[in-house]
């Protein structure tokens, strides 16, 4: 039986070539990107929707932003979260008083809907980790 024998150059050319598979790995993974094609979800406005909704139903807020009394007249709901739009951007608000005023929930400002939907889940998250503990 014949021996084969390994340099040591060889070696570091083989680790070289894991490690750079490992790193490109870990950076399409961090990146958030699919196998498929290698691109990214689109976020939609349902998605957000969606995950506003929930956050109103954990934390036992209003479901709707306003409630019409028997006068005819609307009156806010305090407490209830919603996403408002401006600039081409979007952010999470809490309506604050009876006659709609609101104070910004996600501190960024307006933002990209993959930034607000990450903010969301994040938050979503802290809320499960509050009532769990």
């Amino acid at each position: 039986m014949q021996r084969m024998r390994v340099e040591r150059w060889q070696l570091q050319g083989v680790f070289t070539k894991i490690f750079l598979i490992v790193i490109v790995f870990f950076d399409n993974l961090i990146a958030g990107k699919q196998k498929a094609g290698n691109t990214m979800e689109r976020i939609t406005r349902k998605q957000l929707d969606y995950l506003v909704n929930r956050i109103n139903e954990v934390t036992g807020s209003p479901l709707t932003n306003y409630t019409k009394t028997d006068d005819g007249k609307f009156i806010a709901n305090i407490g209830h979260y919603y996403i408002s739009g401006a600039y081409g951007g979007v952010k999470l608000d809490r309506i604050c008083s009876e006659g709609g005023g609101c104070s910004s929930i996600s501190t960024d400002g307006f933002g990209t809907k993959r930034q607000l939907h990450t903010w969301m889940r994040a938050f979503l998250l802290g809320l499960s980790e509050k009532t769990s503990s």
